[in-house]
């Protein structure tokens, strides 16, 4: 981002903010520490860089520390002392000014409140208006260049290969009248990554019967349980190349351990399916009519499709969140008005996870997509599941 200096002060400017105040303690606040480029440099004391709409950009780094921030553009300013940070703080921060920090006004969004109330209640003593980063966050740091686009692509047409292939083979061996448990595919799973090239966070979901019901549920060696026939099985994985800045992909797939469909059970994945598609189609409309798209907007979408079948006390979890270099990202928009309320707008450059899913006492059902946003409109990057998959039906 650093290397962005002259757009940042442009965009302050036009948003009539003071400036962007960047600042971390041992790794509090990731969008900082990604922001300068130190992510990967143990920094062990606070720190902070503050970009002026209209002056050069001023480091402030502890005397034993500022070796680490010899990139970083403007003039560098060492302190040893708390005293002697704070009296340089206050010769930074803009009396009566609006300054950018990664902060929310009442706790409203987690992903981006990542300075502590301390640190926000040091420089409001100084005479500033602190107020959230959050768009500016999305704008310079969250956006896709085109190779990481490509790179995407490339994890997503692998996952989609891998769960085809795994989804056959499971049916296969059932058919043969073979007994499969949750773990044993998972670890299936986690070797068709490794083959691939790609890596993951965690390991892949593997869920079958009772445990679909439990959005997070992951098998392990102790928890697993066989596939029963009459089963939901609900797979997703999500893996990305190696490269640092290379995003995620992620899908998902709903079968069942039967020769046909049961019609109960194709119905509530059509709920699923439909919420899905409803949202994708809210955030493809507004971008054709050149209007904007909020994140809560996009998860309501949904929620009233899954409403009108009489479930809405079945979606526990978000609608979708932004896809990036770490699982679960929320540093750009999320498709949420559940658990947070995201007034963020979906911006091109971005991409997120589309997720729905229905869960009862028996069993669950999740679709996972990922779609992407760019200027002339939306991609959707991973399979497209329309129909819950029958494992035991001939061939």
């Amino acid at each position: 981002m650093i290397d962005r200096l002259g757009e940042i002060q442009l965009e302050l400017r036009a948003r009539g903010l003071a400036g962007w105040l960047l600042c971390d303690f041992r790794g509090q606040n990731p969008i900082a520490a990604r922001a300068l480029g130190v992510s990967q440099v143990p920094l062990t004391r606070r720190w902070f860089y503050y970009v002026a709409a209209d002056a050069m950009p001023v480091l402030l780094a502890h005397a034993t520390e500022l070796d680490a921030f010899t990139e970083a553009p403007g003039d560098h300013v060492r302190f040893t002392s708390w005293t002697s940070l704070r009296a340089a703080l206050e010769r930074l921060v803009p009396v009566g000014g609006k300054v950018a920090m990664e902060f929310c006004a009442m706790g409203s969004n987690p992903y981006l409140s990542r300075v502590d109330a301390g640190t926000v209640d040091l420089v409001r003593s100084y005479g500033a208006e602190v107020v959230s980063s959050g768009d500016l966050v999305q704008h310079f740091l969250c956006r896709w260049e085109p190779e990481q686009l490509a790179a995407h692509r490339r994890a997503a047409t692998a996952l989609g290969e891998l769960c085809a292939e795994t989804v056959a083979s499971l049916g296969a061996r059932l058919r043969a009248g073979e007994r499969v448990h949750e773990h044993e595919l998972q670890e299936q799973l986690m070797r068709g990554l490794e083959a691939r090239g790609l890596v993951t966070e965690g390991r892949p979901i593997v869920a079958a019967g009772p445990h679909t019901a439990s959005p997070h549920y992951v098998p392990t060696s102790a928890t697993s349980a066989f596939l029963e026939r009459g089963e939901v099985v609900l797979l997703e994985l999500w893996a990305r190349e190696p490269a640092l800045d290379a995003p995620f992909a992620e899908m998902a797939w709903v079968a069942v351990v039967e020769e046909r469909v049961p019609p109960r059970l194709a119905a509530v994945f059509a709920v699923v399916v439909e919420a899905r598609d409803r949202a994708i189609e809210l955030i493809r409309s507004r971008r054709a009519a050149s209007k904007r798209v909020l994140g809560f907007e996009v998860d309501r979408a949904a929620r009233e499709v899954v409403a009108r079948h009489g479930h809405s006390g079945r979606f526990p979890h978000r609608t979708g969140h932004h896809l990036s270099t770490v699982v679960n990202s929320g540093d750009a928009a999320t498709l949420d008005d559940l658990e947070i309320h995201d007034t963020r707008e979906l911006v091109p450059g971005l991409a997120w996870s589309v997720h729905p899913g229905l869960y009862f006492e028996e069993y669950g059902v999740r679709t996972a997509v990922d779609i992407y946003l760019d200027e002339s409109g939306l991609l959707v990057t991973t399979p497209l599941q329309r129909e819950v998959t029958a494992l035991l039906a001939p061939g």
